[in-house]
């Protein structure tokens, strides 16, 4: 069960970051 959970709160970490970068790149295309 906690595997689990850690394996979703890294998918998830890598998400955000994921669209912290897509942000970032529709920000440059403004």
């Amino acid at each position: 069960m906690f595997d689990n959970v850690s394996k979703l709160e890294i998918l998830a970490g890598q998400f955000c970051e994921i669209e912290d970068e897509t942000d970032a790149l529709a920000g440059l295309f403004d």
